[in-house]
């Protein structure tokens, strides 16, 4: 609970010593940003609870025959389409135990580990910005009402199916490139030790059908009403309310549905981004940016790349919230008729920096835990460990690859 913490002492400090006063700046809270995360986060967490995650794990992993390449890609891709649409932290915390089964039977070596595991981290990122409520920063651009559920997701999420594509085809050449060797004994091995430890894993339909029909009915309506007309915020939570009640006809009294340490993490990341937007720095900020600038896309490349370098020191939540106000003045004026293009430039900015250290990204340190509390065993039959220092080559390429790709976007299509 320290981060949320120093996020409010941050928020309320920025007031005081800009002689703002901190009711005021709650004017600008978005409440609606809260709403909209707190309803699909109880949403994924009943998805969950279905064991519709575990199973299309085990699946993969079992259809991709323990083959250490095609696992790295079909769980990249799985990770990628879970987390466009649901919490990419539970999504994450689903898949991971089949996992750890099935490397304790294959026993890997500690370059394809650390590279799967950095892989896994990046791709949840991207997925989550690859919609408009799949994680923190793209309900933010949303919201600002700006750009329309169906005008980011159309953009976004070829952008960044293509940027996955790109990055799990690069780090399977480096494993290629690197002389990863599989054991196709131990492969074989490991697949049957994998089936035998979740054959019982079944799913609840009866309980997964009426929630994915929930589902695709709120997508519909973020693409159908108008957010003048319904707030995407108050249609997921009226979805979330039908959910938890079809969950309790058919799945039972749902258990604890959202974690409050997470909620208040979010509403500091907001507190603070409203509080020190009312200082008028951000004003500052964009006015010392556009003396730099020669024109105009020179101005926002210098934005996105701002925004980038934040959401890699502090997390791509303080990053998005921040930053905002400025990326949206340019995109209603400068730029107006390539609106919802420089909006997924800059989810594309976020969450490159967020891939670029462990603590920049949501799963990172729970990914991190995780591993760790498994006592994975590599080909030097020690235990593996997947620290901070093991990640950053790997974010580091990672942010090179996403950056290079949202720059290309930000140069050619404005």
């Amino acid at each position: 609970m320290l981060l949320p913490v120093a996020l409010f002492a941050v928020g309320i400090g920025a007031c005081l010593s800009c002689g703002v006063s901190v009711s005021e700046s709650m004017r600008g809270f978005s409440y609606s940003t809260l709403a909209l995360i707190v309803s699909m986060e109880i949403f994924t967490n009943l998805m969950a609870r279905t064991g519709f995650m575990e199973w299309a794990a085990v699946r993969l992993a079992i259809v991709s025959g323990g083959r250490q390449k095609t696992l790295l890609a079909a769980l990249a891709g799985f990770m990628f389409i879970v987390s466009s649409t649901m919490n990419n932290i539970t999504a994450v915390l689903c898949i991971l135990p089949c996992i750890f089964v099935l490397f304790r039977a294959i026993i890997p070596d500690e370059k394809y580990l650390a590279t799967f595991f950095a892989v896994l981290l990046a791709t949840s990122n991207l997925g989550g910005a690859a919609s408009a409520v799949g994680d923190l920063p793209a309900i933010l651009i949303m919201n600002t009402g700006v750009v329309s559920f169906a005008d980011y997701t159309a953009r976004a999420c070829p952008f960044f199916a293509g940027t996955t594509a790109v990055l799990v085809a690069l780090w399977t050449l480096s494993l290629r490139l690197r002389g990863v060797e599989e054991n196709l004994e131990d492969t074989s091995l490991a697949i049957g030790v994998l089936s035998a430890q979740y054959r019982y894993v079944k799913v609840d339909t009866k309980t997964l059908v009426p929630l994915a029909s929930v589902l695709a009915g709120m997508i519909c309506c973020w693409i159908i009403i108008p957010q003048g007309v319904m707030g995407p915020e108050t249609i997921a939570v009226v979805g979330c309310l039908v959910a938890i009640a079809l969950f309790r006809i058919f799945g039972g009294e749902p258990e604890r549905a959202v974690n409050m340490g997470s909620v208040l993490t979010i509403a500091s990341f907001l507190f603070m981004a409203a509080a020190i937007s009312s200082t008028g720095v951000l004003l500052d900020i964009a006015g010392i940016l556009r003396e730099i600038a020669p024109d105009d896309k020179s101005y926002l490349i210098l934005v996105l790349v701002l925004a980038s370098a934040i959401s890699g020191l502090v997390g791509a939540g303080p990053a998005a919230a921040v930053c905002l106000p400025i990326i949206t003045q340019l995109a209603t004026t400068v730029f107006a008729a390539s609106c919802p293009t420089v909006m997924v430039a800059y989810g594309a900015a976020i969450c490159a920096g967020s891939s670029l250290f462990m603590w920049s990204a949501t799963a990172g340190f729970i990914l991190s835990g995780k591993v760790g509390e498994a006592c994975l065993p590599d080909a030097s039959r020690s235990t593996y460990s997947w620290s901070i220092a093991d990640y950053l080559p790997f974010g580091i390429a990672n942010y090179a690859i996403q950056m290079s790709a949202t720059l290309v976007l930000a140069t050619i299509a404005l």
